[in-house]
């Protein structure tokens, strides 16, 4: 009632002041003074700047004011009032979006809260945050229907990163556990946290080194067992598939290298600076070079103008040992390995009625010259220091009577010899003391040519000796190859006795021992039992003398007296292997990963 009566109040004065503008002249008002209704009034008592307000003759200024029923300072403009003074629960502005609510009126910052919060007819503009499906309730969510509010609505997520909508235990940051899932979403890194995936065939280190497989533990450590590769020339010189070999049945010859004219006999030996191939002709004994490659390095070297088979050298790091016979004195040199002198020519002794072979090598500080008495019919030994040659004692020592033929390989201790005498071939060890063991019987095997050892300190030491065994056309005929446990002081025990080509027959058949990665290898020039068509071989052998299942043919239509000198000679599963054939040419070829 009181607003309706001051608004009749207001309107009866506003009807009065209208009819009476005109009627009466207006008085003149001192200075600071202007007319009002009932006279002059104070200037500040007029109408106020900016506002429709009225002065009163009291003085009183009637303003307009709204009605603030949420107390924010901002009234309802639906709502006024006039009054000299705001009443109570009226403000001066009428500006208030919405006058039931503390949190809306101008001036206010917009909070994101669904409501209008500085009036300015946009809710929660610039405020509102995207929402993502997120069905396993992990707080991750997945692209799809989104949805805008201020806080996360139930069944969605701020974050559209889950990598697997299904599951609580995959999302980003989650930590990573044992069980083969990606738990932190990292993918395609499982399990990374630990040693490897759990269950998962995974890459290992093998026994021998190389990178092999295995299935990783169910507490993601490495696995128990580390499945080797197979064999690859990839990482030619290393044994990949842990089988004690290195890269068996990888390797490959290399093309055909032409040495020269025919020679009497072939020798090849491996340096620190690669394979050296010695050649007894006319004209002398000449000696080549090769890389680790096979390449050919250099001119050919002349080494002794006397043309002999009567020669043999044996290669040891950065030098060579050469002994060869000039008449009946027996010569002993050392080289470099580039075939450069060391020490000079020394005639070491004089051989009354020697028949041909010789074999020369190094033991510990001893170089060892071996040879066959004629005379005597035995196999004799002499002793030198190494590498100046200088006198051990100038006589030989009889090592084994009565051989037809023999041949040696050196081992740290001193020489194992094996020789051909009678139906049997037999092995004694000369030691670098002087001393000599009673030659073991191998078997009575019916020899057909003069056997060839070679003895490798790997395994414990295993000595191979392989010849040529003719028992009238039975399975046996062939080259038979036997190896032992060789010890120190030149005992034996028997390993394995082998076959390696069935089926030969003809006799004088060159065969040449080697070991290289693991492995015994045999070069062989044998003739075929059906059609004595020659055939160059090359056979591998394991370490305790069990034949592998590969055989190379190196040169197989060559006419019945093709071959008569063989050698071979390798160095981390390499061969680089030499023959010479009658009234044609030397040759050699090089196996390894090409």
């Amino acid at each position: 009632m009181d607003r309706i009566a001051s608004g009749v109040r207001a309107l009866a004065f506003l009807v009065f002041a209208v009819v009476c503008v005109g009627c009466l002249e207006p008085m003149p008002c001192p200075d600071g003074l202007v007319p009002g209704p009932s006279g002059c009034v104070p200037e500040d008592a007029g109408h106020d700047a900016g506002t429709d307000a009225l002065a009163m003759g009291d003085g009183c200024v009637l303003l307009t004011f709204y009605l603030d029923e949420d107390g924010d300072e901002h009234g309802d403009p639906e709502m006024s009032t006039t009054a000299c003074d705001a009443p109570d629960g009226y403000v001066a502005a009428g500006d208030d979006c919405d006058d039931g609510s503390r949190d809306s009126h101008p001036g206010l910052t917009e909070t994101c809260d669904g409501l209008d919060n500085d009036c300015n007819d946009r809710v929660d503009e610039g405020l509102l945050l995207t929402f993502y499906p997120d069905g396993d309730g992990d707080g991750h969510g997945i692209l799809g229907t989104t949805m805008m509010a201020c806080t996360a609505p139930a069944g969605y997520a701020p974050a559209s990163d889950d990598c697997d909508d299904a599951s609580n235990m995959r999302f980003p940051g989650n930590p990573e556990v044992c069980d083969a899932i990606d738990n932190d979403c990292d993918a395609p890194m499982i399990d990374e946290t630990f040693a490897c995936v759990r269950n998962a065939t995974t890459a290992c280190v093998t026994s021998c080194g190389s990178m092999g497989t295995g299935t990783c533990s169910a507490t993601c450590t490495a696995p128990a067992v580390c499945n080797p590769p197979a064999e690859t020339c990839a990482t030619a010189g290393e044994d990949d598939d842990c089988d004690g070999q290195v890269d068996e049945g990888v390797q490959n010859f290399g093309p055909r290298i032409d040495l020269g004219p025919t020679a009497s006999r072939v020798v090849v030996v491996r340096t620190d600076m690669g394979y050296v191939a010695f050649m007894s002709r006319t004209g002398g004994l000449f000696a080549r070079r090769f890389s680790d490659a096979g390449a050919m390095v250099g001119s050919e070297v002349l080494i002794h103008a006397d043309a002999s088979t009567r020669f043999d050298a044996y290669g040891l790091g950065s030098r060579i040992l050469i002994g060869w016979m000039t008449g009946e004195n027996l010569v002993g040199t050392v080289l470099t390995s580039a075939l450069g002198p060391s020490t000079p020519p020394v005639n070491m002794y004089v051989l009354d009625g020697f028949e041909g072979q010789l074999r020369v090598g190094v033991s510990g500080s001893t170089a060892m010259f071996l040879f066959r008495n004629g005379n005597l019919g035995s196999v004799d030994g002499l002793r030198r220091n190494w590498p100046g040659l200088t006198s051990l004692g100038t006589s030989g020592r009889a090592i084994m009577g009565a051989a037809d033929d023999f041949d040696a390989t050196f081992a740290s201790s001193g020489a194992f010899v094996a020789a051909r005498v009678g139906s049997n071939v037999r092995v004694a060890h000369y030691a670098t003391n002087g001393s000599a063991t009673s030659p073991l019987d191998v078997g009575d095997l019916s020899p057909e040519s003069f056997p060839s050892l070679h003895y490798t300190a790997e395994h414990g030491g295993v000595l191979a000796v392989a010849w040529l065994v003719d028992l009238a056309g039975t399975t046996s005929d062939g080259v038979r190859m036997q190896t032992f446990s060789a010890a120190p002081t030149g005992s034996l025990a028997p390993l394995e006795t082998a076959t390696l080509l069935p089926g030969l027959v003809r006799n004088s058949v060159p065969i040449e021992l080697t070991y290289t990665g693991g492995r015994f290898v045999a070069a062989i020039f044998p003739f075929t039992s059906t059609s004595f068509v020659p055939t160059w071989n090359v056979v591998d052998v394991n370490a305790v003398g069990i034949p592998m299942p590969r055989v190379t043919t190196l040169e197989s239509t060559l006419d019945t007296n093709t071959v008569t000198a063989i050698a071979a000679e390798g160095t981390d599963g390499t061969v680089f292997v030499a023959g010479t054939r009658s009234g044609g040419i030397t040759r050699a070829y090089r196996r390894g990963c090409l």
